[in-house]
């Protein structure tokens, strides 16, 4: 990975946590069971996006500058309109298949009446993110990186600004309808048709963005049909190189979605009383896998210099460098997450007291039980993304797919606890994910894991940061209530966990040069007389 790549997959980790803060926002504005509508409308046309278009703009995007760097010009020309014709072709087949299953997949599959609707409605969103998808390959061909990230920015903010203004329309209407047909489930059932529609007004847009700079980049098309080498390419050859360019992502993002849509589907056909079913879920979306995702999304944007490293290190032929910076990757991944996941365990509690709502208790609960899957789904996005540089995408997708068979394992073992069984079941695939990429990764690195200081010495000093947090939740809550004491705790822990560290030289010298805020970490090691 470039440095343009880089910062490019940093913003993409910046959307996700915006798409994160945007489904928290939107679904306190909800009522009760409009994110789990929601929730089954994603899931649905998510995996059918993944069939349709999932991957399709790093295949363009890499097919594009093969050609251009062995100046096929026309050839361009020629892969760009097959792959925008046969693109649209199956974004408007998924579209209408979304569509027509919309009930089959509602009550049949999930076994919620009113989400048929919004299914429908949200499916037009896949066929414009198809769209979006090959503009974005072609800047990616033109090695352009920021319409990519701009463009996954800006959709987050759309959907963030037309989810209120719909939501709130719809709302209206719905409640209108609620009380004249005396059903209270309209009311969430509109307001989540008001989301759907705002997520495809915010795809439309970002076509609209992407599309104007298409536009604009456009001067150099008739100098592109004049020059450079010929070579015939037919429209079959340009779908089937794309086709071969995107399975692997097709497949690893099908694998990585489908433990949600099993686990709504399973919940759901489970609990016979709806109600009780969508509270619970509710706090599961909105809640549970908010926070654990925005720090997940955070950890691995941590992450993604130090990965660029490596492989930068590997061009060179440098292997012992390599290796050197891997295993500092790891070493701080375990850091940060540990520390994270214990403080989540610990205040639990008053984290959830501070996003609200009626189900704060049961949001608590969750985060106790299942705050783990932080540092575990973080390392093992980092293990993937090098055996997936490294050409391990047939382990990989077997790897995924052994994870996807522990969460259901693990749900039916422990289904009796009810949405707990999700987030069981979610820790136990991230924590097989994470062990077998993990060791994939070391034999490919040739290289043993450092068990004492890189994860004996950060768990004791995490044991004892959570000892602190503890004793400053007893003893502060009642005075200072939720959030003050979330965030004294946190700057309380953070300063006996770091220092700890460095008292007992935990970091290498490399490691505090690439570590955020490390070289102040090594001028408190200097004071300390540690370094």
């Amino acid at each position: 990975m470039n440095q343009a790549e880089i910062k490019r997959r940093q913003a993409e980790q910046i959307a996700g946590i915006l798409n994160l803060v945007t489904v928290f926002l939107i679904g306190n504005q909800m009522e009760k069971g409009g994110i789990t509508y929601m929730s089954a409308a994603v899931y649905t046309c998510f995996l059918m996006g993944v069939l349709v278009s999932g991957g399709l703009s790093d295949a363009l995007g890499k097919l594009l500058r093969s050609r251009r760097n062995r100046g096929q010009y026309r050839n361009i020309l020629a892969l760009r309109k097959s792959a925008f014709v046969f693109q649209g072709v199956l974004g408007l087949v998924g579209t209408a298949v979304t569509a027509v299953l919309a009930q089959a997949a509602a009550e049949g599959l999930f076994k919620i009446r009113y989400c048929v609707f919004v299914i429908i409605a949200l499916s037009p969103a896949v066929l414009l993110r198809t769209f979006s998808c090959v503009l974005q390959g072609y800047f990616q061909g033109e090695a352009a990186e920021l319409p990519r990230a701009v463009s996954g920015i800006l959709r987050q903010f759309f959907t963030l600004g037309f989810g209120f203004l719909f939501c709130s329309i719809l709302g209206d209407y719905g409640e209108k309808i609620s009380s004249l047909l005396r059903e209270a489930n309209f009311t969430p059932m509109y307001r989540c048709l008001g989301a759907a529609l705002a997520v495809c007004l915010a795809e439309a847009f970002t076509v609209l963005f992407l599309f104007i700079l298409f536009k604009g980049s456009r001067r150099r098309e008739s100098r592109m049909k004049q020059d450079g080498t010929y070579t015939g390419i037919s429209s079959w050859d340009c779908i089937r190189g794309l086709s071969a360019g995107r399975w692997f992502r097709c497949c690893s993002e099908f694998l990585v979605g489908l433990p949600l849509l099993l686990g709504l589907a399973l919940f759901g056909r489970k609990n016979q009383e709806e109600a009780g079913m969508l509270f619970q879920y509710d706090a599961y979306a909105s809640r549970y896998l908010v926070v654990c995702g925005i720090l997940v999304f955070l950890l691995c944007f941590l992450a993604l210099p130090v990965t660029g490293k490596v492989f930068q290190y590997f061009r060179r032929e440098e292997g012992r460098f390599a290796r050197i910076v891997f295993q500092s990757g790891v070493h701080m991944g375990l850091v940060h997450g540990i520390f994270l996941s214990v403080f989540v365990a610990v205040m639990g509690t008053q984290i959830s007291a501070c996003l609200g709502g009626d189900s704060a208790e049961l949001a608590g609960q969750m985060l106790r039980s299942g705050s783990s899957i932080i540092v575990l789904a973080a390392l093992s996005l980092y293990f993937a993304r090098f055996l997936q540089g490294m050409g391990k995408k047939y382990l990989l997708l077997c790897v995924l797919a052994f994870s996807a068979g522990a969460f259901l394992l693990l749900y039916f073992l422990t289904e009796k606890t009810g949405v707990l069984a999700l987030v069981y079941g979610g820790v136990a695939a991230a924590f097989v994910l994470c062990a077998a990429l993990g060791i994939l990764a070391y034999r490919q690195m040739k290289i043993r894991m450092d068990w004492l200081g890189v994860l004996v010495l950060p768990l004791g000093a995490g044991g004892l940061a959570g000892l602190v947090c503890m004793l400053s939740g007893m003893l502060l809550t009642e005075v200072l209530g939720a959030l003050p004491t979330v965030l004294v705790s946190f700057v309380l822990s953070g300063m006996v966990y770091w220092i700890l560290l460095l008292m007992l030289r935990n970091f290498k010298e490399l490691e505090l040069e690439i570590l955020p805020g490390g070289r102040l970490m090594g001028k408190i090691g200097q004071i300390l007389h540690r370094y």
